[in-house]
C-alpha cells in the first residue's frame, strides 16, 4: 500500500477486512494517505488505520487512511462510528446518513466555511470536506 491508493475496509473492529479498490468507485471507501513502520504514527486527523503485522519478524506497517471523498458523490457515515463509511447513490432512500460532498476546502481547517455548514476538519493537514445532508 502506498499513499493515493483506494481500499475497501468492512468486517468488524475485531476482524477486518480489507482489499484493493480503485478510488472513487462504488466499492472504495477510504484512501491511503501515508504508511508508516515500527512505532510511528498516523497524523492525528487521520479517518482510521490499518495496522500489518508481520508473521515473519516483530516489523508492523501501519496504514493510515482518510475516507475516500469525491465532490458531488455521497457516502453513508454513521453518527456513532460504529460502522465504516460507504459510498452510497445520493437518490437512494434506504440508505441511511446519505451525505454529499460539495467541496474540499484546502488550508481551511473550520467548518464554518462550508456553505453548509457541515463538514469534516482536518486540522492538522490544513483542509475541510464541505458536506450537506441528502433527505
Amino acid at each position: 500500500m502506498q499513499a493515493g491508493d483506494c481500499l475497501k475496509i468492512g468486517g468488524t473492529a475485531r476482524y477486518p477486512d480489507a482489499s484493493e479498490a480503485v478510488c472513487g468507485s462504488p466499492e472504495s471507501n477510504y484512501k491511503v494517505v501515508s504508511t508508516v513502520t515500527g512505532s510511528g504514527s498516523c497524523p492525528s486527523d487521520v479517518d482510521s488505520s490499518y495496522t500489518l503485522n508481520s508473521a515473519f519478524s516483530d516489523e508492523s506497517q501501519t496504514v493510515c487512511m482518510d475516507i475516500d471523498w469525491v465532490v458531488g458523490g455521497c457516502m453513508s457515515i454513521d453518527p456513532e462510528h460504529r460502522t465504516d463509511p460507504v459510498r452510497v447513490d445520493c437518490a437512494d432512500p434506504a440508505a441511511p446518513h446519505r451525505q454529499r460532498v460539495s467541496q474540499i476546502l484546502r488550508d481551511v481547517s473550520e467548518v464554518d466555511q462550508c456553505g453548509s455548514g457541515i463538514g469534516y476538519p482536518y486540522p492538522e493537514r490544513q483542509f475541510t470536506v464541505c458536506v450537506e445532508d441528502v433527505a
